[in-house]
Parts: C-alpha cells; sequence; structure tokens
C-alpha cells in the first residue's frame, strides 16, 4: 500500500510540474495582457480574497471529518 501512495504521490508531482508552466506562462498571461493591469489587479485581489473562506471551510470539514472518524461506528447508526 505504500507502495502504491508514492506511485501515486510521483505521478502527481509530475503532473502538476507538466501543467503549471502552460497554466502561468501560456494561459495567465495571455489573459492578464488582454484585460490589462486595473482589471486582473481585481480580479487578482477577490481570487485571494476566497482564499480566506477556503482556509475556513477546511477547517469546519477537518474538525467534522476527524470527529467522525473517531467515533465508534455504532455511535453513527442511531435506532429510529
Amino acid at each position: 500500500m505504500q507502495n502504491r501512495f508514492i506511485k501515486n504521490i510521483i505521478f502527481l508531482l509530475f503532473l502538476n510540474l507538466l501543467v503549471k508552466p502552460f497554466w502561468i506562462l501560456g494561459i495567465d498571461r495571455e489573459v492578464q495582457n488582454i484585460l490589462g493591469d486595473a482589471a486582473y489587479g481585481t480580479y487578482q485581489a477577490l481570487f485571494n480574497f476566497s482564499y480566506l473562506f477556503y482556509i475556513l471551510l477546511d477547517l469546519g470539514i477537518t474538525n467534522f471529518n476527524s470527529r467522525a472518524v473517531a467515533e465508534p461506528l455504532q455511535a453513527l447508526r442511531r435506532p429510529h
């Protein structure tokens, strides 16, 4: 199982290193040139601000998942 996990991590890193340069140097740069500095700056500010909400939501999901995994299976099956 550990061997499969390491292979999957290496595969994901390879894909990431393959796709990111095309995205940054190709697509993102072209969008920035088309929109201009002001519009693209506003987009980036709003996009970065949305990461604050992702972090807050992730904290809630992580807490819920940790609690659900730690509970015994019988606690999840409540009688009606």
